[in-house]
């Protein structure tokens, strides 16, 4: 897969909407500060983004801000949450998609034991449909189960060159906002660090006599 986000196709899926990339990109909880850098925990995010470990799978949940209240937006966040942690654990992976030596689900095939030990990569956006609300637990972990042997699929293929190093939204002024992936590409974290362009004051115009 390349660098940017894209869904995963012909998984069958109804209540859960992902989305990857073998990049390590910031959360979308964080990206409000991150497109900004007049932003006053800017530098305190980057900076936390810098030393996050790169050895695994970075992943969150996310549901629409409309049509729902925020007590049932939660609800279903946790629920997936949990699916997912333990769609990982059952092929023996911990909640950072990194493999666990001696540990996977009851069963398990040949294949699966080899798999184990793979450690996931990149970054993966869970988004939640509508119906996540209505569906039942263990919908949501069927798919989540479905979700994890795709990743894993895709890792142990190995035909991508892993970008070890966080990717940020690069930085424009506020009349614009990025997306995640701008078309000039996304800005490394050596190059969000560096200092900005100063600010010019705006001169009043002159009155006439």
């Amino acid at each position: 897969m390349s660098g940017a986000f894209r869904s995963i196709h012909k998984l069958k899926v109804r209540a859960i909407i992902p989305s990857y990339t073998t990049k390590y990109s910031s959360v979308y909880a964080w990206n409000q500060i991150l497109d900004d850098r007049s932003h006053p925990l800017y530098g305190t995010t980057v900076r936390r983004y810098k030393q996050r470990d790169t050895s695994g799978l970075w992943w969150s949940v996310t549901t629409p801000t409309h049509g729902k209240k925020r007590v049932v937006r939660s609800w279903v966040c946790r629920r997936i949450r949990q699916a997912f942690r333990e769609a990982l654990e059952a092929r023996g992976l911990d909640k950072d998609g990194k493999g666990v030596a001696g540990t996977g689900g009851a069963g398990s095939n040949d294949k699966a034991r080899r798999q184990k030990l793979l450690n996931l990569y990149g970054t993966l956006r869970i988004g939640a449909h509508d119906q996540a609300s209505t569906a039942k637990y263990e919908e949501l972990r069927q798919e989540c189960d479905v979700l994890v042997s795709a990743l894993l699929s895709a890792c142990s293929r190995g035909k991508e060159t892993v970008d070890s190093r966080s990717v940020i939204p690069q930085y424009r002024p506020r009349g614009g906002r990025p997306s995640s992936f701008s078309a000039a590409g996304p800005m490394s974290l050596a190059d969000a660090m560096a200092p900005g362009v100063p600010h010019r004051k705006r001169q009043r115009p002159q009155q006439r006599n």
